[in-house]
């Protein structure tokens, strides 16, 4: 029988609904039916691919705060010592480049319009810094960057887009594959069930998972 919200226990509810409010969604953005990988098969979830048989929510924002908490790792686990703070490196400058403003092209009558899509020139060993200093801030705990970087990464991106794959119960049968398509994946479910030999693999991305529950089985 298909998952819906008020099959799952209260406590459990609450926490899966919990972690759906820092993407801004609530349950109706489910994606049905539950998610089950048969045994010893590949199953794909992938924005580009033709083979994935659904599509995920494309979550857009412009504030690297919100990123991290999208799909990085929580400052707090950094202060617990759950996590060394030098597993990540910081940028060779403790000093943020300056990072020019995004080309000026004409619109349509006299006003010019920002090209949003072209990202600024600055030399390599700049992009390097900024690059490495982002995920610093992501995966990394942000305190122990200059504070003046989340200003330049954000001058320079602009906008982050992640890809959000939301399901209630996922599983992935034993000697099965759940393939994770390019680019910045979220994996989101009340519960999600391995079996043994499963596998979840994200070879051409990065991918977080966040559920209530995870059970192997």
């Amino acid at each position: 029988m298909a998952t819906v919200i008020e099959t799952i226990p209260a406590e459990e509810r609450a926490d899966f609904e919990g972690r759906l409010k820092v993407y801004g969604v609530n349950s109706t953005a489910v994606i049905q039916p539950d998610l089950v990988v048969p045994p010893g098969s590949t199953m794909t979830l992938s924005a580009s691919d033709p083979k994935s048989f659904v599509k995920p929510h494309v979550l857009t924002t412009s504030s690297l705060a919100q990123l991290k908490s999208w799909i990085g790792v929580a400052d707090t686990l950094f202060h617990a010592g759950k996590f060394d703070r030098n597993m990540i490196a910081l940028p060779r400058s403790a000093v943020p480049p300056s990072i020019p403003q995004r080309g000026i092209v004409a619109g349509a009558g006299a006003r010019p319009i920002t090209a949003i899509g072209i990202a600024p020139t600055i030399p390599a060993q700049h992009l390097d810094d900024i690059r490495t200093a982002a995920a610093a801030y992501l995966f990394g705990d942000s305190q122990a960057l200059n504070p003046a970087y989340q200003a330049a990464i954000e001058k320079y991106f602009v906008n982050f887009q992640i890809l959000y794959w939301l399901f209630f119960t996922i599983t992935v049968n034993a000697g099965s594959v759940l393939f994770i398509g390019p680019g910045q994946n979220v994996l989101s479910a009340w519960r999600i069930v391995i079996h043994q030999g499963g596998m979840v693999y994200a070879p051409h991305g990065n991918l977080k998972v966040t559920s209530t529950i995870l059970q192997k089985a």
